[in-house]
C-alpha cells in the first residue's frame, strides 16, 4: 500500500480518469486564465464608462453647460464598453476555435 502511494506522489496530481491525460494544474491554470479574462473585461468596462463621464461632469462644470458634455459621456462610454465586450468575445471564440482544434490534433496523435 505505501508502494502505491509513493508512485502517485511521484507522478504528481492528474486526472487519472480522463482521456486527455492532463494533469490537474493544467485545468487550473485554464480556469484561471478565463477568471483572469473575465476579470480583465469588468475593469475595461467600468473604466470605460466611468471616465468620460467624470470628464463630461468636469466639461460640464467648466463651460457652464450641465447636462450636455455628461450626456456626450455616458453615450461614448457606453460605445466604449460595448466595443471592449465585442472584442472580448470574439477573443473567446478564437480561443474556443484554437482550443479545439488542438485537441483534435492530440487526439489523431494518440490514434496513430
Amino acid at each position: 500500500m505505501s508502494n502505491d502511494n509513493e508512485s502517485s506522489r511521484q507522478r504528481g496530481p492528474t486526472d487519472r480518469g480522463g482521456a486527455s491525460g492532463k494533469s490537474m494544474w493544467q485545468y487550473y491554470a485554464v480556469a484561471m486564465r478565463m477568471v483572469a479574462r473575465y476579470y480583465v473585461l469588468t475593469i475595461e468596462i467600468a473604466v470605460a464608462v466611468i471616465v468620460p463621464i467624470l470628464i463630461g461632469r468636469w466639461l460640464d462644470g467648466k463651460t457652464g453647460r450641465e447636462p450636455w458634455f455628461t450626456i456626450a459621456g455616458m453615450i461614448l462610454g457606453g460605445a466604449a464598453a460595448v466595443r471592449s465586450a465585442q472584442r472580448a468575445y470574439t477573443e473567446m471564440l478564437r480561443d474556443q476555435d484554437k482550443g479545439a482544434s488542438t485537441e483534435k490534433k492530440a487526439e489523431e496523435k494518440q490514434k496513430r
